[in-house]
């Protein structure tokens, strides 16, 4: 995974007190937290990007590893990104992040990186599980449930003008043939390396 982070790049940390988004644990560290990353020059604040970080729905967070990739995408489209720290399992099953990812969603269309402030167009990008959560997002919003649970008490949520998706992880049981046809050979070094022992 890349590691160089875009620099002209300004990062502001959003607590939990300011989003009213789910605080929680993980070894010790308090999270639930999100970040505005926003390229310099940006004036447009109407317009923003939602982005869901990958880490297989166990790790990560928009502060690690996946920031270099919020930068980019934020200087790439000249926009604002808004990442979030969703809750990972196996502290919190299903549907805790679909829960999490609706909640900013609704948060990014009410709040601008400087003030409270509607936006015009929301963007969301999400990448490995991030892009799965992209799905199931659009799909509680699109249908106002999560598993058969009603999601919403006395509204909805406005869905995103758009979403993109880089290699979404949506086949949590891994059934599809990929997984075998794709397991990595040492002998003969062939397959996806992702799937290799290092």
């Amino acid at each position: 995974m890349d590691k160089h982070q875009e620099e002209g790049v300004l990062i502001t940390q959003l607590p939990v007190e300011k989003t009213g988004f789910r605080e929680w644990e993980r070894e010790g560290e308090k999270r639930g937290t999100a970040e505005w990353v926003v390229p310099d020059g940006c004036e447009d604040a109407n317009h923003r990007v939602l982005f869901i970080h990958g880490g297989a729905y166990t790790m990560y967070s928009p502060s690690d590893v996946y920031r270099p990739l919020s930068t980019k995408i934020a200087k790439a489209m000249n926009l604002p990104v808004m990442a979030f720290d969703y809750r990972l399992a196996p502290e919190h099953h299903f549907p805790a992040p679909v829960e999490d990812a609706v909640e900013a969603l609704s948060w990014i269309w009410e709040n601008g990186p400087q003030v409270p402030s509607k936006a015009e167009k929301i963007f969301v990008v999400g990448d490995s599980a991030g892009g799965g959560l992209t799905i199931a997002m659009m799909l509680a919003v699109g249908t106002g449930t999560v598993d058969g649970s009603r999601l919403f008490e006395g509204g909805t949520v406005r869905p995103p003008t758009a979403a993109v998706t880089f290699s979404a992880y949506t086949d949590l049981a891994c059934s599809l043939p990929s997984y075998r046809t794709r397991t990595w050979d040492p002998e003969t070094r062939t397959g996806d390396p992702v799937f290799s022992d290092g």
